[in-house]
């Protein structure tokens, strides 16, 4: 199966994810980098590119490369990155330059990947879990709430489904009965700053049509992908901080229940969160990107999609 991996300015730990990717048997690559932000990460890039063949004949496998011309943030490298690659993939895994998969991965992917295809609701297989909720599972997955994106695979077949969320908007609007809840503020939140541009995060726009959506992530007993990237490059990713809760078990699975309050550390107080965000944001400094979400619907109006979007960008 090929891998997309996604590049900005981190090149540390390309050689690892080679080595490991090759390992897992996995003889094509497509590299999808966001532009550079100055002519230091110009350099860089360029620098990077010029080593990478030597690098993919190393560990004998093949690669293309698609560069936006200019630096457009993590939320629209990587939602035409997907697109770019399953133009031309029915299926593969995604590797961010901080995510060092375990060589196990490409197995538990190949054997839950029957049931990604089986069941509608099923959008990912997450090579990713927090270690301190170690499945109690013997079926060998889990299904999560959350979509889990340091390490995943999916198909085109999904991507189709997921890809409506970014080029056409939400297409399904929350129940009366989940709309005041502190899970849907959370997320509401983060989903209108994400498609205004205010944060440049394309996974919260996923995270909020999962839950609208009632769609699951398969994950493994244990995690089967690091994280490296909790450095000076740093942007969306932050040092974890212990947060103990208690929820009602028959909401969310334990391992839900984990993420709920050991990475998210969603609260009561976030029921009002599309309230107050707005005004923080309004005194805040925080630089506003053009919405991506307009970027990407415009692109579809005038049909553009996969590589030529990118090049057009």
């Amino acid at each position: 199966m090929p891998c997309l991996l996604i590049l900005h300015r981190r090149f540390t730990h390309i050689e690892t994810i080679l080595s490991r990717v090759s390992d897992m048997g996995i003889k094509k690559i497509y590299l999808a980098l966001d532009g550079p932000k100055s002519q230091d990460e110009k350099l860089a890039q360029k620098n990077f590119l010029l080593a990478l063949n030597e690098l993919c004949r190393r560990y004998e496998v093949s690669y293309t490369v698609s560069s936006l011309s200019e630096n457009r943030g993590i939320f629209i490298n990587m939602v035409t990155a997907l697109d770019w690659f399953f133009e031309e993939n029915s299926f593969g895994i995604i590797l961010e330059d901080d995510t060092i998969p375990e060589l196990k991965f490409g197995d538990f992917v190949s054997s839950a990947r029957h049931v990604l295809e089986e069941c509608s609701q099923t959008m990912m297989i997450s090579g990713w879990r927090n270690q301190e909720s170690a499945s109690p599972f013997q079926d060998g997955y889990e299904l999560s709430s959350f979509p889990l994106i340091w390490g995943w695979a999916t198909s085109q077949k999904k991507w189709k489904v997921i890809k409506t969320w970014f080029f056409e908007g939400l297409t399904e609007n929350p129940s009366f009965r989940t709309y005041f809840t502190r899970y849907h503020g959370y997320w509401r939140a983060g989903y209108k700053r994400a498609i205004s541009g205010r944060l440049d995060s394309w996974a919260i726009v996923l995270a909020y049509n999962f839950l609208v959506g009632h769609f699951k992530s398969i994950v493994p007993q244990t995690s089967l992908v690091k994280n490296v990237g909790l450095d000076e490059f740093s942007t969306n990713s932050r040092m974890l901080r212990n947060r103990r809760g208690h929820i009602n078990s028959s909401i969310l699975s334990t391992l839900d229940q984990s993420l709920t309050y050991e990475i998210y550390q969603i609260s009561y107080r976030h029921i009002f969160a599309p309230i107050y965000a707005p005004v923080l944001d309004f005194f805040s400094k925080r630089s506003k990107r053009v919405s991506p979400i307009r970027i990407l619907k415009s692109a579809n109006e005038v049909g553009l999609h996969g590589r030529k979007l990118r090049e057009a960008l």
